[in-house]
């Protein structure tokens, strides 16, 4: 009796010990270390086209008409459960219409309201962006490490991400004929200089803006372990760049012979046709020399909804914090 007794304590000693340890071992959905992963989502672009709130963007009847799309890679290194390294590269297309604005601007009191007159402008862009970034990911349900922890042994947690990166973007905009000789077609707007950027007889920037530069990622996102490897998550992640010409609208208007004199006859032909679409909405409608055409002193933006799935790469090393 005494023998099966002492059997049965040295069982139970065994399994107390050894579950605490299996508990804390499964508790971590990011072990020390590597791993990969890809992501693929739908973007917005927040500059001087579109609305001017952020409701407005996403109820307008017409936002859906044409959805873009970013896909890219990434890796990531784990310093501890709650702080990870992640560096990747991601390519993407943003668009963004003044034609959101129709049933705002159909409602409007007066011809001054800020929706009638981003309607009247008739502003239409499509920008494509290449990024890379370098960011910190913080896991909010990991910062305890006790195995009794009920949020450690959760499959999912929240996180924040923090960063800097650098893009590059080439706007295009829509050109349109209006007699319908030819199909309305995107393009590249840089080399049109659009508001005359550097041009003598011009009130914009003394000279054109880079179409590449730093920006700032910022994000939040909600992800689960779906095995002992593999991860799948959900975030939104907006960038604040220094740049305001990503939807190739910034500052006033600009007199339309200037394009004759800095430009070739077919460039200066499709400048004339994209800088000041007013006309297609209302034909008694142009602007004048200096009148406003964007909001200088904003930044634009550009942001995505994706979806990540990422691999943990094995490591047989114990990691420092289960030491």
């Amino acid at each position: 009796m005494r023998k099966n007794f002492a059997r049965y304590l040295m069982v139970f000693g065994l399994l107390t010990a050894t579950i605490p340890a299996a508990k804390a071992q499964f508790s971590f959905i990011e072990p020390e270390g590597f791993s990969i992963g890809m992501n693929f989502g739908t973007t917005d672009l927040w500059g001087d086209v579109g609305t001017q709130s952020f409701i407005d963007h996403y109820t307008n009847g017409n936002y859906t008409d044409k959805v873009c799309f970013t896909g890219g890679m990434f890796g990531r290194y784990t310093i501890h459960p709650a702080a990870v390294l992640r560096f990747g590269i991601n390519y993407g297309s943003y668009y963004a219409t003044d034609a959101w604005n129709k049933d705002l601007a159909f409602g409007a009191k007066f011809v001054e309201d800020d929706s009638y007159q981003r309607y009247l402008r008739n502003q239409t862009v499509l920008t494509n962006i290449w990024e890379g970034n370098l960011m910190l990911e913080i896991n909010l349900f990991r910062f305890s490490l006790s195995s009794n922890s009920n949020l450690a042994w959760r499959k999912f947690t929240p996180y924040f991400l923090l960063g800097v990166g650098y893009f590059h973007y080439n706007a295009k905009n829509l050109l349109v004929d209006p007699t319908g000789s030819y199909a309305s077609k995107w393009v590249s707007i840089y080399d049109l200089n659009l508001e005359g950027d550097g041009w003598f007889g011009t009130n914009n920037r003394s000279e054109r803006e880079s179409r590449a530069g730093v920006q700032f990622p910022l994000g939040f996102g909600l992800k689960w372990d779906i095995g002992k490897r593999l991860n799948l998550g959900i975030e939104y992640l907006y960038r604040y760049t220094m740049k305001d010409q990503i939807d190739g609208v910034s500052g006033k208007y600009i007199d339309p012979s200037l394009f004759d004199k800095n430009l070739s006859a077919q460039q200066a032909a499709q400048a004339r046709a994209m800088y000041d679409r007013s006309y297609l909405i209302n034909p008694v409608i142009s602007h004048s020399k200096d009148e406003l055409r964007g909001n200088s002193s904003v930044n634009d933006g550009y942001s995505s909804v994706a979806i990540s799935l990422y691999f943990k790469l094995k490591r047989k090393r114990i990691p420092w914090w289960a030491l």
